[in-house]
């Protein structure tokens, strides 16, 4: 079993959240199950764009717990599935990198990529591209909107 940092909730923005559970919003809690929560990311102007995020404060790959680790592959599935429903994307990308300040919590990108997109060079620049992506950012009922779509795609 891999370490696992306590959780310090003013230095992570994810165990924040975590710790409010109950009172989350639909698009910050649109699935929440075996250890993990998914949400739409927040200043963003991609529908669907989200993340699966473990329940408990994890800072790498090789420290989720054996059953953590096996829900993974099944939620990745599920959430690509429905977001192929909800936007009409033709895939997803999924990323992990956990990297920026108050966001070392292991947590998993899944965005939504529809057919139309032609991107060069793709790989890692691909969170470039998702940074400076053009449109108005979605407000917290359109993020709310999409949430409760994709759990209706999730049942």
């Amino acid at each position: 079993m891999g370490a696992v940092t306590a959780p310090d909730p003013t230095s992570c923005y994810i165990c924040d959240e975590n710790a409010s559970l109950l009172q989350l919003p639909p698009r910050s809690a649109i699935l929440v199950e075996r250890g993990w929560r998914a949400a739409h990311t927040f200043d963003t102007p991609i529908r669907g764009r989200l993340v699966l995020l473990p329940l408990r404060h994890v800072e790498s790959l090789q420290a989720l717990e054996p059953d953590e680790a096996a829900a993974l592959g099944s939620l990745l599935r599920r959430l690509s599935g429905a977001l192929e429903v909800v936007t009409g994307c033709s895939k997803t990308w999924v990323m992990l990198l956990a990297e920026a300040p108050r966001f070392a919590h292991v947590h998993f990108h899944i965005v939504p990529r529809p057919a139309s997109f032609l991107l060069r060079p793709g790989g890692p620049s691909v969170m470039d591209f998702l940074h400076n992506f053009e449109g108005a950012l979605l407000t917290d009922p359109e993020r709310d909107e999409v949430a409760s779509r994709l759990q209706e795609a999730l049942r």
